[in-house]
């Protein structure tokens, strides 16, 4: 994507990295799955000589607070689809045309603030990083649910959100990030997020490659 020529990747040295384990928000509502398996994968990379710590970030809750009305992901999908909706919103699946349709309530000034605040908010979160050389947080805040859990349309927004929030938090604030497979043993599968500052790709990569090696990988 890059148009660079392909590069064997060698793992980073784990010893003596500093990484953050982000605080706040993506950790907020964890089930015991995802958050036992967490630990377990934080203790394992702090055994491999990383530097860990807690890291609070107020951009997550600055964040929360500039999409209260929507995100930037609705009002762009009402715009592309809300002729189609209009003439033939019945052929949609209703869970999504009802997500697409909040954005009807964004109004262009709304869109425009947010995007506005969007930029100071992903220079601020550069800034803020550029003493770490990645940060970690759980992929999901939730294992896979069942299509049972998920019949009730609430409880299908509701963990559709849960989801989806840790990776929108990364795409909202333009960080590049890997998710890798936590030890699985009996349960279901359980990512760890590594994410680093815009354009570190090649960098994560190899700590993620490192990383990976750790958990037993390949």
């Amino acid at each position: 994507m890059a148009g660079e020529d392909a590069a064997a990747l060698e793992p980073q040295a784990l010893e003596g990295l500093r990484i953050g384990i982000a605080q706040g928000l993506p950790l907020r509502g964890l089930d015991e799955a995802v958050a036992s398996r967490l630990f377990e994968g934080v203790n394992e990379i702090s055994r491999a000589g990383a530097q860990l710590s807690p890291e609070l970030f107020p951009q997550f809750d600055e964040m929360a607070r500039a999409t209260a009305r929507g995100s930037i992901a609705v009002a762009e999908a009402y715009a592309i689809h809300r002729e189609r909706l209009a003439t033939r919103g019945a052929e949609f699946d209703p869970f999504v045309r009802e997500r697409i349709t909040r954005g009807r309530d964004i109004s262009a000034a709304d869109y425009i603030t947010l995007m506005h605040d969007r930029a100071a908010m992903v220079r601020a979160m550069d800034a803020r990083l550029a003493d770490l050389d990645a940060i970690l947080l759980p992929t999901c805040a939730i294992v896979a649910p069942t299509i049972a859990e998920c019949r009730n349309p609430e409880a299908a927004v509701m963990r559709n959100q849960m989801a989806l929030r840790n990776a929108a938090i990364v795409n909202f604030f333009d960080l590049c990030a890997i998710s890798l497979p936590l030890p699985r043993g009996d349960g279901l599968p359980v990512g760890l997020m590594l994410a680093a500052r815009n354009g570190q790709d090649r960098r994560l990569l190899r700590i993620a490659a490192a990383v990976e090696k750790l958990f037993g990988g390949a």
